[in-house]
């Protein structure tokens, strides 16, 4: 199964919004003539996350989030 991935991509409004990708860890790229841009890095989502909705991914995996613990980095 591919991995997915949570971020947060700029929106046309300033603001932030959640996505999720499958397959290779997404970039900041250009498209359509505008680079999109990611809040953060992408996270990769747990296995037993995977059937959770958008707005409970953006729950676990966005500094915004109630459930949102900082990742430790080794």
């Amino acid at each position: 199964m591919p991995d997915l991935w949570f971020v947060e991509e700029r929106n046309p409004f300033g603001g932030w919004s959640p996505a999720t990708f499958s397959g290779e860890k997404p970039t900041e790229k250009q498209v359509g003539g505008r680079r999109k841009e990611f809040r953060n890095d992408p996270e990769r989502v747990h296995p037993g996350h995977r059937d959770l909705t958008l707005p409970q991914l953006f729950e676990v995996y966005s500094p915004d989030g109630k459930f949102y613990l900082p990742r430790r980095v080794a």
